[in-house]
């Protein structure tokens, strides 16, 4: 089996920065990756991109569903995550491939408990595979609506600095409780530059697939196993 990395954070914390720069990087290593991201690009996951956007127009109302029931979207969700795994991840990595996706499980915890159940939301997620590393980019919600509207002419459905304070209060909560052990979460200062953040990122991944770490020893295999001869964090990949 290969390895399931998965990157958490806010809306412009960085995700899929560094999502992108490690798969970039276990290339280089010579390791078979394979990037993917959440919504995904299945049917269900385009659904939820339009949800999102506010751009899913009801048809006997003409215009668009908004708001949209939490419930509602929950489950869509849920059902986008199996779809994902059963199409694109456990292929993947039933083939030694080593999975990096830019969002997972953590997000439906911390997002979607804004107008849902944590217990219920981990219930109609109870199918979902655990990742074995999740790396948790914290950034301050002011400086990540700064980011967004910065980067974008338009914010998503969740991109107001209320629902962001309180998504991140969310994300510290699940992540130092057990429920983020079972994910193995790595937190991680998101307001570092760029290039130091994905330096740590890869320190923390080498230490983590050693020999007696958790992540991918416990989906069983060592290092070998997994295909993982990862080089130090200042020197490049071959």
């Amino acid at each position: 089996m290969g390895l399931f990395i998965a990157f958490e954070g806010l809306d412009g914390a960085g995700t899929t920065t560094q999502a992108m720069l490690l798969a970039d990087r276990l290339e280089a290593e010579g390791v078979p990756v394979h990037l993917t991201k959440e919504p995904s690009e299945g049917p269900v996951g385009n659904l939820i991109s339009l949800v999102l956007r506010r751009r899913l127009v009801a048809p006997t109302a003409g215009r668009p569903l908004d708001p949209f029931p939490d419930d509602l979207l929950a489950l869509l969700f849920a059902a986008d995550r199996i779809d994902h795994l059963h199409a694109e991840i456990l292929p993947k990595l039933r083939e030694g491939i080593t999975v990096v996706s830019d969002r997972y499980l953590l997000s439906s915890y911390a997002y979607q408990s804004l107008g849902c159940d944590l217990k219920w939301i981990r219930e109609v997620n109870a199918h979902a595979v655990m990742p074995d590393l999740t790396f948790l980019i914290d950034v301050p919600a002011p400086v990540c609506l700064r980011r967004i509207e910065k980067g974008r002419w338009e914010t998503e459905l969740f991109e107001g600095l209320d629902k962001l304070v309180v998504v991140r209060k969310n994300y510290l909560r699940i992540a130092a409780s057990p429920i983020g052990e079972s994910m193995n979460v790595i937190l991680l200062d998101g307001e570092k530059d760029v290039r130091a953040l994905q330096k740590e990122i890869w320190e923390r991944l080498r230490f983590s697939v050693q020999p007696g770490a958790r992540g991918g020893v416990e989906r069983g295999g060592d290092e070998s196993q997994l295909g993982l001869n990862l080089g130090p964090a200042d020197e490049p990949g071959p």
